[in-house]
């Protein structure tokens, strides 16, 4: 998706603030809109942050995986979510 990359440039200018920011712009734009299953991951704010930051820099191997794909990422969104979780409770412990 390119607003994952567009988020990754952003992250790498300036952080997850200018990447939090690029995705509330993208979430502003009209077409964005139409498509729903883009919109529900997108809106789920934790979700393409996390992607940005832990698996975008591993590159384009993963990148074309289907768990990049919206409609895989909408059919499955409480899994990743759950998965993201249960990894940021062992990394704290």
């Amino acid at each position: 998706m390119t607003v994952l990359r567009n988020m990754q440039d952003a992250y790498e200018e300036s952080g997850m603030i200018g990447a939090k920011k690029r995705l509330e712009l993208e979430l502003q734009q009209p077409d964005r809109m139409m498509n729903s299953r883009v919109n529900r991951v997108l809106r789920m704010e934790k979700l393409p942050c996390c992607l940005v930051e832990d698996l975008m820099p591993l590159g384009s191997h993963f990148r074309h995986r289907q768990e990049f794909q919206a409609g895989w990422l909408s059919k499955n969104i409480d899994t990743v979510m759950g998965v993201c979780t249960s990894d940021m409770d062992i990394a704290m412990c």
